[in-house]
């Protein structure tokens, strides 16, 4: 005998069919999950959500988000690397500078540029007010933003040789970005009461502006009509 799992939907009951559209959701809304109950601004036609105490439209319930949606962009920290190259000069001091800070490392016996990345990394996460993270692997040592955003772009970094034997090249990998709102689209359940008025149509309107508000209120056409 086969078995089927059934799965409850905690969202919809019945099987009637269920009137949805895809939706702009307005920019900078968060993170919302299924279910959240969204209203129309009056000013842009987008959606948010619903809030009783508004006078934008969006007191107003206009639909139901279908899915899980995010209406923002995720902050970026920024990373810039330094590549070392050369052979080290035993007591040597190469620095590394960020912002107003430096890093002295002083070069070791058998040293290599990978050692001495290795070695500046440490200084810089022994700071516990340093302004980037730091990582190193052969030879190149990989600075992240504490703090994700563009204010790090400006931060310079510098490597200062001196005659440690040993240069560096800074490279920007990442550039920073802000966390900011975006206009999404997404689905969205539409509610409402039953207005014959919208099935009401002007003359010159399309088959598809019909078709869009008959599934506006939960009308869906069993065959192609020919208008």
């Amino acid at each position: 005998m086969t078995e089927f799992e059934h799965v409850e939907d905690k969202l919809i009951a019945g099987g009637f069919p269920i009137a949805s559209k895809a939706c702009i959701v307005s920019a900078g809304e968060g993170a919302l999950s299924r279910g959240t109950v969204l209203g129309k601004l009056t000013a842009t036609g987008k959606l948010a959500v619903c809030d009783k105490s508004a006078s934008d439209g969006s007191q107003t319930p206009y639909g139901i988000l279908a899915e899980d949606a995010e209406s923002v962009i995720a902050a970026v920290s920024a990373v810039k690397t330094v590549t070392l190259s050369g052979t080290p000069v035993d007591t040597k001091v190469a620095t590394l500078v960020i912002g107003a800070k430096s890093y002295a490392y002083t070069v070791q016996t058998s040293d290599t540029a990978t050692l001495v990345a290795a070695g500046i990394a440490a200084l810089v996460n022994a700071d516990g007010t340093a302004e980037f993270a730091a990582a190193a692997a052969n030879g190149v040592l990989t600075l992240t933003a504490v703090t994700s955003g563009i204010d790090a772009n400006d931060i310079s970094i510098s490597f200062t040789a001196g005659d440690s034997g040993v240069s560096g090249v800074v490279a920007v990998v990442t550039a920073g970005v802000n966390s900011d709102g975006i206009d999404s689209l997404f689905p969205v359940y539409l509610s409402g009461e039953f207005n014959p008025d919208a099935l009401i149509f002007a003359s010159g309107t399309t088959a598809e502006d019909m078709e869009t508000a008959m599934r506006n209120v939960s009308l869906f056409q069993k065959e192609v009509i020919n208008l």
